[in-house]
């Protein structure tokens, strides 16, 4: 579990430097690229963080567990961005970060089914 707690604090801390600098205008282009990079890529690596971070405070971490926190990340991630939309948590409601959030729990899924794989209980 440390390793999945140290990888979800990496990713993190990653999100944060990139906006960071974008905020304090240290990386400033204007393409595509670095558009994409400044508004989704953090929020890839938040989600990605956020999932393994759930993880972490699993018990029994079964291959059904990990599938159903996969879903309930999602499931947050749509909360959040409708609450945007509704004007009662503080944010720019956009479609799109909820393609990016479904693409963040699909690879934070796979990086704990292929990386970590092996490191939870056989009971399914």
């Amino acid at each position: 579990m440390i390793k999945r707690f140290l990888f979800a604090i990496a990713t993190l801390s990653i999100g944060i430097l990139i906006y960071v600098l974008y905020k304090y205008q240290v990386l400033v282009k204007d393409n595509y690229i670095y558009t994409f990079i400044r508004n989704f890529v953090p929020d890839i690596l938040w989600m990605i963080s956020f999932y393994f971070v759930s993880i972490c405070f699993m018990k029994n971490l079964t291959k059904r567990y990990m599938f159903a926190t996969a879903v309930y990340t999602f499931i947050f991630s749509i909360i959040f961005e409708l609450c945007q939309l509704t004007g009662k948590v503080h944010g720019t409601f956009d479609v799109l970060d909820i393609g990016v959030y479904f693409i963040a729990v699909l690879i934070a899924y796979t990086i704990e089914k292929y990386i970590f794989r092996g490191n939870y209980y056989e009971k399914d």
